[in-house]
């Protein structure tokens, strides 16, 4: 009697157990590194007076300034050309950059990238004082 008993027993705990559902929990961690803006500064491209017939190399400093205390890689692009205009009057500027994207920071999170623009004042380009913008674009890769 006492076999049979816990054999029915056994039986009623063993099936509960293959019928109920299963379930573990665990903890993750969760870590974030908040870190500084990145800031440019530049200086102006300034090519000075160019005679008709030649070409003209500016370079122009971008500064980078990061998060200190690491090493980070950025990514810099800028345009490959971009119109400078007096009036109605265009002119291509070519540029260029020494890191060719991306950049390491240095262990205080500074870094600086020199921009090559190169104009090329062929005999037919209309004399006049050309002016331009481009934009200098730094991320965080």
């Amino acid at each position: 009697m006492k076999t049979i008993l816990f054999f029915i027993i056994s039986s009623i705990i063993f099936s509960k157990n293959v019928n109920a559902d299963y379930s573990v929990e665990g903890s993750l961690n969760i870590t974030a590194n908040i870190i500084n803006n990145l800031t440019i500064k530049n200086n102006n491209m300034e090519f000075n007076n160019i005679p008709l017939a030649s070409d003209a190399i500016a370079f122009t400093d971008v500064k980078i300034d990061g998060s200190s205390s690491t090493q980070d890689t950025v990514t810099i692009s800028i345009p490959k050309t971009i119109q400078m205009r007096d009036g109605e009057k265009t002119m291509t500027l070519n540029l260029s950059s020494e890191k060719k994207e991306k950049l390491v920071l240095d262990e205080d999170g500074k870094g600086s990238v020199k921009i090559k623009g190169t104009l090329y004042a062929e005999d037919t380009t209309v004399i006049g004082d050309y002016t331009g913008t481009f934009d200098v674009t730094v991320k965080y890769d």
